[in-house]
């Protein structure tokens, strides 16, 4: 079976950021290139973060530049599972009854992620009330693996 390319462990990715080899804006894209073809089939990431993740890319860039990196997970980019809040994004849990719940903060959680310097790019899908083994729920349907 095959699919999209693996992307490289966070490890790497965090050094590469560190040494100036790599920038966040061209990763933080790349983190979701393998499913923005395919959100539609796979369901895996139901809201995005848009331009916020990209300013946050830049942002890092130039502070790295600056040399001031925010922490240990700085420009590293990440999703968020449904069931955990982020300011502004849908927290809906899987529930139809929450589509359109918009937090006005991040869930504790998130909150320690970003102030280690990890950049949000959206939120992926849960089974309903994250209460099953596997990911279907009534807004956003089945999540499928792309391998």
């Amino acid at each position: 079976m095959s699919g999209p390319p693996v992307p490289p462990p966070a490890s790497a990715l965090l050094a590469a950021l560190r040494a100036g080899q790599a920038t966040g804006d061209p990763p933080a894209g790349a983190a979701l290139a393998p499913t923005a073809g395919a959100t539609r089939p796979l369901t895996a990431v139901g809201a995005g973060a848009g331009g916020r993740a990209g300013e946050a890319a830049r942002a890092a860039d130039a502070a790295v530049r600056a040399g001031r990196p925010a922490g240990p997970l700085h420009g590293l980019p990440v999703t968020i599972k449904d069931c955990f809040e982020v300011a502004g994004l849908p927290a809906t849990n899987g529930a139809p009854e929450l589509a359109r719940h918009r937090p006005a903060r991040h869930a504790a959680v998130v909150e320690r992620l970003v102030a280690a310097g990890a950049i949000v790019l959206g939120k992926t899908n849960v089974p309903l009330y994250s209460h099953d083994l596997q990911t279907f729920n009534a807004l956003h349907g089945v999540t499928r693996n792309p391998w």
